[in-house]
């Protein structure tokens, strides 16, 4: 590949005065604004190049650095500016205070004198709450100040003092603001029934911070597996191993048996609660005890929610027939984990191949020679096609059908294929103009396209 631009020193002296080039060239090197000396004097131009191009302030000329107006404008625009400045221009209130209305997390190249300014951080943290990292100590122990980062980001209560940590106002705001803040909460407000309720709202990973009391309290662990499931991972082992409480995080999400005790995992009302609540294709009975995967009732149960539970099932139900029937009309890849004596069951396989064409891979070499078979899985999943037997995958009639559900299937196919008119036409009308097509379709899309 070549550059778009020349090197340095073959750029003509024309174009360093031409401003539309230039904006975009100093993207590529702003080594080319030292030789543009008569754009670098000019006022516009050296804004529009901060503006656009992040070119430090320290490349203007001393004058324009001296401008007052110019540094606020140049600030204001754009955050290197600032950042490269010089320490003059860091230890200045009013510019400094331009730069973090800009993006408060200028405040770091702020002077110290500045980041210990209540005014300056003020207006720091209302562009970006975490400026307050970069305060002076003193005021990260400013309660109006930390009160109002956390409302922005609950986890800049990281660098609060150990007293306000335990500000129950504070913390209640911060874990308003992102649950997982209450890992940075005092020990006691961690054990607060009100703080940890309000932080598991936001998402149940918030619980892994709550006291060892709050996560053997029974009555909070039932709110909270009540509305996440999978936060039954953080509460006690005794609560793991208390059945209404694992019911309770099952119907939520079936899944959480992955967090339940070995005795409930084992437990047939449990599972099947669990199989039976299955309505987002959770894995459920992968964490069944090898007892209750080789219950039928069970298995039955939950491959009718998420045919591919069908994988979890023991090897002697994966053998049966409306087992596996079930399985693949909820989910056609359910065939790739039954039995291989259903490979060449020919109901069996179009039903799975109608929910899902490329579940066509796990039929057997006569299925995948079956017109019927094979036309109703591209029909469904052009892709499918890669799966169909050779004398198939040169069939027009199939081909159409393939192109037809993904007309980036026409790549697949033979040459002659590719210079079909009704197969071209079937991926035109598809996906309109296939410009990615093969080169070898490409007159025939051409011309067909002149046709219509």
């Amino acid at each position: 590949a070549t550059n778009e631009y020349p090197p340095i020193e073959l750029v003509d002296e024309e174009l360093l005065g031409d401003p539309v080039f230039m904006l975009q060239a100093l993207w590529y090197s702003q080594e080319l604004l030292e030789r543009a000396e008569e754009l670098r004097n000019d006022r516009e131009f050296m804004l529009a190049a901060i503006r656009a191009c992040e070119v430090s302030l320290l490349d203007a000329p001393q004058e324009f650095q001296s401008d007052r107006e110019f540094v606020l404008e140049a600030v204001s625009a754009s955050v290197s500016a600032f950042r490269f400045g010089s320490d003059e221009l860091h230890g200045d209130r009013e510019v400094v205070l331009a730069a973090v209305r800009k993006d408060g997390d200028s405040l770091l190249y702020a002077s110290r004198e500045l980041r210990s300014d209540p005014d300056v951080v003020l207006e720091a943290i209302k562009s970006d709450p975490n400026a307050l990292r970069h305060a002076g100590k003193e005021l990260q122990s400013s309660r109006a100040l930390v009160l109002e980062a956390v409302r922005g980001d609950g986890f800049v209560l990281e660098v609060a003092s150990p007293e306000l940590q335990s500000d129950r106002e504070i913390v209640l705001e911060a874990v308003g603001s992102h649950g997982d803040a209450l890992k940075y909460a005092s020990s006691g407000l961690r054990d607060d029934v009100q703080v940890v309720l309000q932080a598991v709202q936001q998402g149940k990973g918030a619980f892994a911070y709550a006291s060892p009391r709050m996560r053997s309290d029974r009555a909070v662990v039932m709110e909270v597996v009540a509305k996440y499931g999978n936060a039954l991972e953080y509460a006690s082992e005794e609560l793991r191993d208390d059945r209404e409480v694992v019911l309770q995080a099952v119907r939520s999400q079936p899944a959480s048996l992955k967090h339940a005790s070995p005795r409930l995992q084992g437990d047939r009302g449990v599972v099947l609660e669990a199989a039976a609540s299955n309505t987002l294709g959770d894995d459920a009975l992968e964490y069944a005890s090898p007892e209750v995967r080789a219950d039928r009732e069970v298995v039955l149960e939950a491959v009718m929610r998420n045919g591919l539970e069908l994988e979890h099932a023991s090897q002697q139900l994966r053998s049966d027939r409306e087992i596996v029937l079930q399985a693949v009309r909820k989910n056609g890849l359910a065939l790739r984990y039954a039995s291989k004596r259903f490979a060449g069951d020919r109901q069996l396989v179009l039903e799975a191949v109608r929910t899902d064409g490329t579940a066509l891979e796990a039929a057997s070499d006569e299925l995948r020679r079956d017109g019927e078979v094979v036309l109703a899985a591209v029909t469904g999943s052009g892709f499918a096609l890669r799966f169909a037997s050779d004398s198939l995958r040169n069939d027009p009639i199939v081909a159409i059908a393939a192109v037809g559900s993904n007309a980036c299937m026409l790549e697949d196919l033979s040459q002659e294929l590719r210079n079909d008119e009704e197969v071209v036409l079937a991926a035109v009308r598809r996906e309109g103009a296939c410009w990615s097509s093969p080169r070898g379709s490409f007159e025939a899309i051409e011309e067909l396209c002149w046709r219509q």
